[in-house]
């Protein structure tokens, strides 16, 4: 494993076609496919990440799962997705078609407060 704060870089693989949602669903759970691209050791975090042609980022957040004692059941890693920049989403009844975010944040829809 690479260092803490470490960036690896690899070949992203071309983005397949896909035709419905069970293909695109398939395609997410493979992640790691596409490379890692950065380590946290210091919090057992690794970051993978997929860059669109039109800007946009996905970037999948895993970590290593929590050990479950005095029990057979192994978790799997938890993960969350992040999608960061690109263009601003379509509108629908003046609705977004999801949230836009330009640039990564950890709980991105957490209101910030005042203190």
């Amino acid at each position: 494993m690479a260092p803490a704060g470490s960036s690896e870089t690899s070949i992203q693989p071309p983005l397949p076609v896909m035709k419905n949602n069970d293909q695109r669903k398939e395609w997410l759970r493979k992640y790691k496919e596409w490379g890692l691209w950065y380590t946290d050791e210091h919090i057992g975090a690794r970051y993978y990440k997929y860059d669109f042609e039109n800007g946009t980022r996905l970037i999948v957040e895993e970590y290593d799962p929590e050990p479950v004692h005095g029990s057979p059941w192994t978790p799997n890693e938890p993960y969350y997705m992040h999608l960061v920049g690109g263009p601003e989403p379509e509108r629908n009844n003046g609705m977004p078609k999801w949230t836009y975010h330009s640039k990564y944040s950890k709980y991105p829809n957490k209101a910030k407060q005042n203190l």
